[in-house]
């Protein structure tokens, strides 16, 4: 994502991230450039196997989820972000984890595929390992209000998503801060009055226009 440098003033149309053992149609680009005539963000391959945006895409949708610590339930975080910010300009290809596609550009796999002897060699009892796909099951959970499930297909969780509830602190200000709609993305985020002065006149730099509360065992 951070290859448009700058959402405001991106250094460039798409960004494409791929997984290294990814196999390509041979008129992958064809497709994919086609798909965003309509849409700012695509998914297609086994989950996030490629993944393609517009500027406006990463503004609409957000950045990935750094808080998931495994390979479970990261991309159904994403794809769930994809149709509550952006339903109309999202398409989720891809049919994995959730069983459904959203918006497609053509069947599973339109794009890309994986060798399949690649997929055999996935050691899953330690990428599917219970302790960690239950943490990142607990992260979703406490983000959406609901646990991610195959049964629960995308056009289930537009319906019921809340927007999310467990904060989210800005790491990359000089990019995130170009997202839209940061505080009903899940940020913790509140604008700033430069211009706000001491009871001694001297200037306060950088001081929220909202106090905040102050826990209760603080007594003013």
């Amino acid at each position: 994502m951070f290859g448009f440098r700058d959402l405001n003033e991106p250094d460039a149309d798409l960004v494409i991230t791929v997984q290294d053992d990814t196999l390509f149609h041979p008129d992958w680009l064809e497709r994919l450039l086609v798909g965003h005539q309509t849409y700012d963000y695509i998914m297609d391959g086994f989950g996030d196997t490629i993944q393609s945006w517009t500027w406006a895409g990463v503004k609409s949708i957000g950045m990935w989820d750094e808080r998931y610590c495994g390979l479970a339930w990261a991309e159904a975080d994403y794809q769930t972000a994809a149709v509550v910010f952006a339903p109309v300009r999202s398409s989720i290809t891809t049919d994995h984890p959730f069983g459904e596609q959203w918006n497609p550009i053509g069947p599973p796999g339109t794009l890309v595929t994986k060798p399949p002897t690649n997929v055999d060699k996935i050691d899953h009892k330690k990428i599917g390992d219970k302790i960690y796909k239950h943490i990142c099951a607990d992260v979703y959970y406490h983000k959406w209000g609901f646990y991610p499930h195959a049964d629960r297909p995308l056009s289930w969780i537009a319906k019921h998503a809340r927007p999310p509830q467990s904060k989210q602190f800005i790491l990359y200000p000089y990019f995130e801060l170009g997202i839209d709609n940061l505080k009903e993305k899940g940020y913790l985020y509140e604008e700033w009055d430069d211009d706000k002065r001491g009871d001694d006149g001297v200037k306060l730099s950088g001081c929220p226009k909202v106090k905040g509360e102050l826990p209760p065992w603080i007594n003013e």
